[in-house]
């Protein structure tokens, strides 16, 4: 096939694409090009008859750091992109890694991270090809379509959710901009010390869930919101993006036990055959975060996640060190 690659950065300039994916969406597009510090790329794939054969975003965020060099452009991509029917989808994505992962090294993006690639091997050799190198790492999903999500709770999980509701404890959603600027508070505490904390700013949020693309949920103990997420759904599934609640003070409410079970319990009444948890991390022999959602009834997937950064001598050593 004769395939022709366009970097599009300007929401006008999009074609009609299929909006069944939202992390490679016209929808998400727009709504980043509207944040702040933030800029989206669509990769767009026509072939000689000019059809639309696939799509993929990336999403470049600025990064704040405590080291040099201080502020740095940081991409995101989610998953391997929107195909037409009948295409061989690996080498489409092939030729759009390769156009995107220029254009970004262009925009003097630092560090490009691609996650949530199904199947595992998929676009392997142009991953590597195009110079990025893998981590290993663990994803969980929650079958939705054949038992109820309480039927699939470990003991001491139910235990947690159980306690938690007698106290008080409840988690909503909400639509109120000042409960969830309030929640994007404690979520930006949560994640300042994490050193892959990418998080989108507050109005990127706020206009995702004007819009219907994203659902927080808070979670609150007296009045107060100790907790909370966010979800979003896109082509049948769920996905949980963000998730965060106090610490130490209010460790034993359980306020993320609420939090996850009242995201899977809305995921299963809004007809999602999945739920998904976007980063459970790097599969270590004991990850107290993948047990707790492990809890839930999930599956654990080992998956790669691809890196590459654009300084030379740093990506060599990490390919040279991560090297299979």
């Amino acid at each position: 096939m004769d395939i022709t690659i366009r970097i599009i950065d300007k929401l006008n300039d999009l074609p009609p694409l299929r909006d069944t994916v939202f992390f490679h969406s016209k929808t998400y597009f727009k709504v980043a090009a509207e944040s702040p510090l933030t800029t989206p790329l669509m990769a767009v794939a026509e072939d000689e008859e000019g059809h639309i054969v696939g799509h993929l975003l990336a999403v470049i965020r600025i990064r704040h750091t405590w080291l040099p060099p201080f502020l740095f452009r940081q991409a995101r991509i989610y998953g391997k992109g929107v195909y037409a029917d009948g295409v061989d989808e690996e080498y489409v994505f092939g030729l759009m890694l390769h156009a995107m992962t220029r254009a970004l090294k262009r925009r003097f993006c630092v560090l490009i991270e691609v996650s949530d690639i199904c199947p595992k091997m998929f676009g392997y050799r142009m991953f590597r090809r195009c110079g990025y190198f893998a981590l290993k790492w663990q994803e969980v999903y929650n079958s939705l379509h054949s038992l109820g999500p309480e039927e699939r709770l470990t003991e001491k999980t139910e235990q947690h959710i159980r306690k938690s509701r007698e106290i008080g404890v409840e988690t909503t959603e909400t639509t109120d901009p000042e409960d969830i600027r309030r929640f994007y508070k404690l979520l930006s505490g949560f994640y300042r010390l994490r050193l892959r904390r990418v998080l989108p700013p507050l109005q990127q949020i706020l206009q995702l869930q004007a819009l219907g693309s994203a659902h927080v949920l808070v979670t609150r103990f007296k009045g107060r919101i100790i907790g909370g997420c966010v979800s979003v759904y896109s082509d049948g599934d769920a996905f949980l993006w963000y998730l965060a609640r106090v610490k130490k003070r209010y460790v034993m409410l359980h306020a993320d036990s609420m939090t996850v079970w009242q995201a899977i319990v809305n995921a299963w009444q809004q007809g999602c055959r999945h739920i998904r948890f976007l980063d459970v991390g790097l599969p270590w022999r004991r990850n107290p975060f993948r047990e707790f959602i492990l809890g839930f009834g999930g599956k654990p997937v080992a998956r790669y996640r691809w890196f590459r950064f654009n300084i030379p001598w740093i990506n060599g050593f990490f390919r040279w060190w991560y090297r299979e």
